[in-house]
This record gives C-alpha cells, structure tokens and sequence, in this order.
C-alpha cells in the first residue's frame, strides 16, 4: 500500500552502484528503511539523503518486508545552510 508521509534521515548506505539504503524515521511508523533507485551521472540529488534532512515522501509500504521501496521524494524543509552557518 502507497503512503504519504514526512520523514527525517537518519543515516544512508550505498548499497551498489545503483541502490541507496536510507533509514528514516516517520512519525507514524517509526524507523524505516528505504530503497531507492540512483543514477549519479543524470541525478545529482543525492545530498536530499543527508542526516537530518526532513523530506516528503511516498513509500510502498508492506508489513512483511524489512526493506520498503521509495516511490517520490521532496525536500520538505530545507536545512542547507545547516551544515555551513548552524547559528541562524
């Protein structure tokens, strides 16, 4: 089943040269580990995936699996400047 939910970024891992394992905690269930599809050279959006990014996300949820699949994912507030001037 497809949710919708906000989510704060705990940590990545490349997983291979074209997966990227995302754990993520949502405050509907808790901690979660996604994947996501990546292509480096075309998409360089991975910095979305930094600790403590807060993003909107569509995941396909299933309460069997470990691994949830990524469907869409936004930057819901952006904490760029973070990194670069934390008193603000």
């Amino acid at each position: 089943m497809r949710e919708k939910t906000e989510a704060i970024v705990l940590n990545s891992t490349k997983c291979t040269s074209n997966i990227l394992l995302v754990k993520v905690f949502t405050k509907d269930r808790g901690i979660l580990t996604l994947s996501t599809h990546i292509h480096i050279k075309k998409n360089k959006n991975t910095h979305i995936f930094n600790p403590l990014s807060i993003l909107s996300i569509e995941m396909e949820y299933r309460e069997n699996k470990e691994i949830m699949k990524l469907v869409s994912v936004e930057i819901a507030h952006s904490l760029i400047t973070l990194e670069t001037n934390p008193i603000v």
